[in-house]
């Protein structure tokens, strides 16, 4: 005998669990943002924020391969568009989280253990201005020698110095207008000595890192040199690196027109 009660019953269990599988997932995901932004906004410490990503991140995972597993039921429930909704929402949340995980892990392996680069390894640009804004920074404001110029020289055999067929009036002025432009805090310009320092703080976790740069007039045209420097971390992901990179492609492509 039929129960008549037994799918009413079956039908308000599942949209508990659909709804609530969703609910957490969403939580999660809400923690596993969260975690940087709390550590930029000074509500908790790095090591906390760390703590709150790597958990919310494994909790994901696992909430992704339950959404995975219910799509099967939630295709054949009585209120299939709503679950499979739900459904598709916690495996989406999740793989997106994980993604992003996953792409900052690549950058770990992917990159040298490094929180600065140069592009004159030798006699790198030094920092003046910016000094007393790095006081408290666990990473020493002086460029790291012989041991990180070869990883550098390992990794990213393309940042040299570079020698632009220009005046350096006019690469000062550009170089400052790009710093604006890419919203970094200019913090000092001379053009006398040919030094300018700004700071870039990164979005997420808020980490700041440092920009010195020194132009030196060469017979009419200008020699640039570039250093970028994270105040925190053992390595950066090679986001200095890129930033010194993109910085001077940009350079020479608004020198050309």
């Amino acid at each position: 005998m039929e129960n008549p009660e037994a799918e009413p019953k079956s039908s308000a269990f599942s949209s508990w669990y659909f709804s609530t599988l969703f609910g957490l997932t969403a939580l999660t995901a809400l923690a596993f943002a969260f975690s940087g932004y709390g550590y930029n906004w000074g509500i908790w410490g790095l090591s906390t924020a760390f703590a709150v990503l790597r958990i919310s991140g494994y909790m994901l995972i696992v909430f992704g391969i339950a959404g995975l597993l219910s799509l099967y039921f939630a295709n054949r429930s009585r209120s299939r568009g709503l679950h499979l909704s739900y459904t598709l929402l916690t495996v989406l949340l999740s793989v997106t989280a994980v993604s992003i995980a996953l792409y900052w892990q690549a950058q770990v392996n992917n990159n040298p253990f490094l929180h600065e680069v140069s592009t004159d390894t030798q006699n790198p640009p030094a920092f003046d201005a910016i000094l007393p804004l790095r006081a408290d920074a666990p990473n020493p404001p002086e460029f790291g020698g012989d041991a990180v110029a070869m990883l550098q020289r390992a990794a990213f055999p393309d940042l040299i110095t570079i020698y632009l067929p220009h005046p350096k009036q006019r690469v000062y002025d550009e170089a400052v207008s790009l710093i604006g432009a890419r919203g970094w805090d200019l913090v000092a310009g001379n053009y006398e000595t040919g030094l300018i320092e700004a700071t870039e703080k990164l979005p997420w976790f808020g980490f700041k890192d440092d920009v010195v740069i020194r132009l030196v007039s060469d017979n009419g045209r200008t020699v640039f040199d570039m250093r970028s420097k994270s105040r925190i971390g053992g390595t950066d992901l090679g986001v200095n690196a890129k930033r010194v990179q993109r910085f001077m492609a940009d350079l020479k492509d608004n020198l050309a027109d």
